[in-house]
């Protein structure tokens, strides 16, 4: 069941893996959404690594929806625009796990849906 969350809590089962936020959280399923103004955010940690993450973002954004890739450096972020909005995707290393962050402007489910197949 979701619940809102005000305080650093660990997310996963993650060595040492605590997101932390200044912001109310509504945490549900292993993942975080942070609302703030018109954008949404959403956040899960994973051992999936940096490379297979953005790979798979890749192919699910690219495959629907007319997003084009507009940035990406390396293996630690993406970002995709179509006429409609935008998402962008960060992974941060957090010692034996990845934080993933999605922040997006009209494609809330979709990240939602994106993080909830990752492992």
């Amino acid at each position: 069941m979701p619940h809102l969350e005000t305080l650093s809590k660990p997310i996963s089962n993650c060595s040492e893996a605590v997101l932390t936020s200044h912001f109310t959280n509504l945490i549900l399923n292993g993942m975080v959404l942070t609302i703030v103004n018109s954008m949404k955010t959403m956040s899960k940690l994973t051992r999936l690594s940096s490379e297979k993450i953005i790979a798979m973002a890749k192919e699910y954004f690219l495959g629907r929806f007319g997003f084009r890739v507009v940035e990406e450096y390396a293996n630690c972020c993406v970002a995709f625009e179509n006429d409609i909005g935008f998402v962008n995707v960060e992974v941060v290393d957090k010692g034996d796990c990845r934080e993933m962050t999605l922040t997006t402007r009209e494609w809330e489910y979709q990240i939602q849906e994106f993080l909830g197949k990752m492992k």
